[in-house]
């Protein structure tokens, strides 16, 4: 459970033994906030929702994807209903202690976190109904386990430990693949994911860990979009008939329409209508779909080396010795400002505080708790 703060965390030192892929991540984006949020581990009173959703949808992916290892591929439908009835128990009782924290406040927010809850639970089911005709893997063979794996010196010697927690390992026609489960507003870029660290760093931990040295040879980003499949639009209807004597109903062809193919061939056969006068929207939401640009679910493979495993290796020795530094030392914990990663920092008030020569220690004490060790 949380604790109170002392207050004086921006000053106190503190001396590290490991790190893991996302706090390698978070200390590239803001050494401060890194050493404030995840060294101190001083969390915003009223949470972080994006983390607080984030961590309902993978709670409830690894529930699908254990089941799958556990029981085999054929056992989707009870895959589903497990991992649907495990995000609506996470859901109470995550929200349970921030009620708690906020108090009074409460009622102000339990709006926006009921809205994020629902929107979570139809993600899931959309995401669903695609993997029982496009799976992600032919084969599950890991789900969500933590792995250590040494960090070295160029000469061999240990001096630390690189700790990384894959959501899922599985096999793709054979290959062995990893994949890290997102969720997002908005679309990567594919140049950002052949470059993203974290994978990378997934992908070495897998094979380091493997006692038969497998190299997986697929890394894939799994992304729900934080947007929900809807049937497609009615419009006016159409001339009356003995079939239609309220006219005949028709389908919007808009493209832009947040509907998938399934959804659309669904309502036309419930409306009894044509399939040829629909057949090239149809076309279209079905190429959408099976293409990489869904508007809602993104599956990008990209590919690790050899090669990038040396770089990566020799780059984690030398970040992780920086960490260690930043850690030791709170005065090399400057800030990075920055449009994109600030507006969501929990750690945003404390870091102004601090540049501001305000009282830092009032700040901390009145708006932040220090959450539990990571596991």
């Amino acid at each position: 459970m949380p604790t109170d703060p002392t207050g004086r965390e921006h000053l106190t030192p503190v001396k590290i033994t490991d790190t893991s892929a996302t706090e390698r991540a978070a200390f590239r984006r803001c050494r401060r906030q890194w050493f404030l949020g995840i060294v101190h581990r001083l969390q915003s009173a009223d949470g972080n929702q994006n983390f607080w959703f984030g961590t309902l949808v993978h709670a409830a992916l690894e529930s699908y994807y254990q089941h799958l290892l556990d029981h085999g591929m054929a056992s989707h439908d009870d895959a589903v209903e497990v991992s649907l009835d495990r995000y609506e128990r996470e859901y109470h009782a995550s929200v349970e202690p921030i009620k708690a924290w906020l108090g009074f406040l409460w009622p102000n927010v339990e709006e926006s976190y009921l809205e994020l809850g629902e929107l979570g639970l139809e993600m899931l089911q959309a995401y669903f109904d695609r993997e029982k005709t496009e799976p992600l893997f032919d084969e599950v063979v890991e789900v969500e386990r933590r792995v250590y794996v040494p960090i070295r010196s160029p000469g061999g010697r240990k001096v630390g430990k690189l700790s990384v927690r894959t959501d899922v390992v599985g096999r793709r026609q054979g290959a062995l693949a990893v994949a890290d489960h997102k969720t997002a507003s908005r679309e990567m870029s594919a140049s950002q994911l052949d470059l993203d660290d974290q994978l990378t760093a997934e992908v070495y931990a897998i094979w380091k860990s493997r006692k038969d040295g497998e190299f997986p040879e697929e890394a894939v980003y799994n992304v729900l979009m934080k947007k929900v499949p809807r049937p497609p639009k009615t419009l006016k209807p159409g001339k009356k008939s003995r079939r239609w004597p309220d006219g005949e109903p028709k389908l919007s062809k808009d493209k832009s329409q947040m509907v998938t193919y399934d959804l659309y061939l669904a309502e036309i056969k419930r409306l009894g209508l044509d399939m040829a006068e629909y057949e090239e929207i149809l076309q279209y939401f079905y190429n959408q779909d099976h293409s990489g640009e869904s508007p809602f679910f993104r599956r990008d493979y990209v590919m690790r080396s050899p090669a990038q495993m040396a770089s990566f290796e020799a780059n984690l020795y030398e970040e992780y010795r920086d960490m260690r530094l930043v850690a030791a030392h709170p005065e090399r914990a400057y800030p990075n400002p920055s449009p994109f990663s600030c507006p969501s920092c929990s750690v945003r008030l404390a870091c102004t505080m601090m540049s501001d020569d305000g009282d830092v220690e009032a700040i901390i004490k009145a708006s932040y708790v220090v959450g539990d060790p990571r596991r």
